[in-house]
């Protein structure tokens, strides 16, 4: 009876002993077949980190890039604008259109080439189109004063009177040391029919070009319409010092 009891320990025994033999076995196996997550970590770390830098990096040399195209561009843009200018001084005004048009391609925001395509279209006597080009100049570079002066003569040539004097006033706020704008503006308030303002204007100019008999003469004529007659014979005895044989002056004198 012992005998049977003891045979049957060792067979529960050995019950027990196999059946945690294939449990260690089976983590045994588990372990060979596991992912790269579980077996190197560190290192996937790594590599997404190495990833994001890389796309961060890419992410903003796009803009330096960008930054340097649009410097490239605005550089081209400036030197067809240099070769459009040389060939409207030598009155090529074909070729100066074709330049500063280029130049404006390169660089849409490039006042200066539209300033200047404005300018041939004045010589060209299109004057829609100057106007035109003169307030994109504007928009893109608001404090020109050419650029408005500019506006003021396509504006004047459509006998559009009111608003060339507007573009002036314009210009000679941000620049009023070029006599050559009082005498635009001169010019317009002439056209509009107000004197007094007009001569206002040319005895501003002639302030600044002293002995611009033109400005001097423009003057005076401006204040005898005006009935100004005091003033105007200041003027005429003014333009008779400096040109002696001026007929017209003598002339308007003798009428006074």
């Amino acid at each position: 009876m012992l005998e049977i009891i003891i045979i049957i320990a060792i067979a529960l025994i050995l019950v027990i002993l196999f059946r945690k033999l294939p449990y260690q076995l089976e983590k045994k196996d588990f372990l060979k077949i596991r992912s790269p997550h579980d077996i190197e970590p560190e290192k996937q770390k790594s590599e997404e980190k190495e990833k994001k830098m890389l796309k961060e990096q890419i992410v903003e040399d796009k803009p330096q890039e960008k930054e340097k195209e649009d410097e490239q561009k605005i550089d081209e843009s400036d030197s067809l604008v240099e070769k459009a200018t040389n060939y409207f001084k030598n009155k090529d005004y074909k070729n100066a259109e074709s330049y500063f048009i280029k130049a404006i391609t390169e660089n849409p925001k490039n006042s200066s080439a539209y300033n200047g395509l404005g300018v041939v279209y004045l010589e060209q006597k299109n004057y829609k189109d100057a106007a035109d080009s003169f307030k994109e100049a504007i928009k893109y570079d608001s404090e020109n004063a050419l650029s408005h002066n500019n506006l003021g003569l396509a504006l004047y040539n459509q006998n559009l009177y009111k608003r060339a004097i507007k573009a002036y006033k314009k210009s000679i706020s941000l620049d009023d040391n070029k006599a050559n704008r009082f005498a635009n503006l001169g010019l317009a308030y002439k056209a509009a029919e107000n004197y007094r303002r007009a001569a206002e204007a040319f005895e501003k100019a002639a302030n600044l070009e002293s002995k611009n008999l033109e400005y001097l003469s423009s003057e005076a004529t401006m204040l005898l319409k005006a009935k100004n007659f005091k003033k105007a014979r200041k003027v005429l005895n003014r333009i008779l010092k400096l040109d002696p044989d001026n007929e017209e002056a003598k002339r308007e004198l003798l009428r006074l």
